[in-house]
């Protein structure tokens, strides 16, 4: 391991998106009249990140990483992953206990090794907890939570009873509004 993001293969990525599909009710839409693209199975909160997104405020949006980060850290067992998906791009196991050497995420570049899959190498984006033109999932295997966001409303999406409090407390601290909830479950 070592590595704080690991590349799912073309068939880990297939059947990951399928059991996501299966689980989330994912109908991915870029028209802003609809309004839940998302079936959360449990609790939902909806939170809006506008402020950060569209202030290009690079001390925000590191903060707004980083804290991200520690609580996902906090609900993952040491050693175990979360899939981080980019919806139409590669995909991840995210360990993140694994630390990112103090940068974030945004931007970063993983060159997978030629010979991992027998063929040359390419270049594939880490997903951020920002989305950056396409919807950005982070959850682990048995999706009892899960952070997914929602480029085109600029929201974020927090499901999972637990997951809910630990987010909550964070995105509130970083003064980001929570606009929706549900109590499902």
């Amino acid at each position: 391991m070592g590595q704080r993001f690991e590349l799912l293969t073309d068939s880990e990525t297939d059947q990951i998106w399928s059991e996501f599909y299966k689980h989330i009710s994912f109908r991915p839409s870029i028209a802003l009249n609809i309004p839940f693209v998302f079936t959360s199975p449990t609790t939902y909160s909806i939170y809006d990140i506008k402020n950060i997104m569209c202030t290009g405020d690079e001390t925000k949006w590191n903060a707004y990483e980083n804290q991200i980060s520690e609580v996902m850290k906090e609900l993952t067992p040491c050693g175990e992953y979360l899939f981080a998906l980019d919806w139409q791009h590669s995909c991840f196991r995210f360990y993140p206990h694994i630390l990112s050497n103090g940068s974030t995420c945004e931007k970063s570049v993983y060159e997978q090794p030629e010979a991992d899959l027998q063929r040359q190498s390419y270049n594939a984006y880490y997903p951020t907890f920002i989305p950056n033109g396409d919807y950005m999932f982070f959850f682990p295997g048995n999706f009892e939570w899960g952070y997914l966001s929602h480029p085109w409303h600029q929201e974020v999406w927090i499901y999972g009873n637990g997951a809910s409090k630990c987010f909550e407390t964070c995105l509130l601290d970083l003064g980001i509004p929570k606009i929706a909830e549900s109590n499902r479950g």
